[in-house]
């Protein structure tokens, strides 16, 4: 527990630059998460990140303090609707792995409760 308070074994965080990121590695397919590599694993885009959004949420509330709202019923529908969608596609992946898992399982015990060892004689 000590050595996750100390400085040390915080101090990886705090060499990488923001402009050694790999911006290729998002779109690889064989993605493998790379510390000071990644883009956003350098701690350093914590504050720049916090920064833009702040600027971005007070810019636009400034801009729009005297106009009137816009109506996005629609916009709003379509949204849920894509994220119903999409929640169910996740849910489905989850349990057809989680079948496949329990399945592999139950085989393995089935086939190790199954199996016969014979005691006596050399096993050959």
């Amino acid at each position: 527990m000590t050595e996750l308070l100390s400085f040390k074994s915080w101090e990886h965080l705090f060499k990488h630059r923001l402009a050694d990121s790999d911006w290729s590695e998002l779109w690889n397919l064989d993605f493998k998460f790379t510390p000071g590599k990644t883009p956003f694993s350098q701690f350093s885009v914590i504050p720049i990140v916090i920064a833009i959004y702040l600027v971005t949420i007070f810019t636009i509330k400034f801009l729009m303090r005297n106009r009137k709202p816009f109506e996005l019923k629609s916009v709003s529908v379509i949204h849920n609707v894509i994220l119903c969608a999409w929640s169910f596609l996740m849910c489905a992946g989850v349990v057809y792995e989680c079948y496949k898992r329990i399945m592999v399982m139950f085989s393995l015990v089935f086939f190790l409760q199954n199996c016969h060892i014979k005691k006596s004689g050399s096993g050959y």
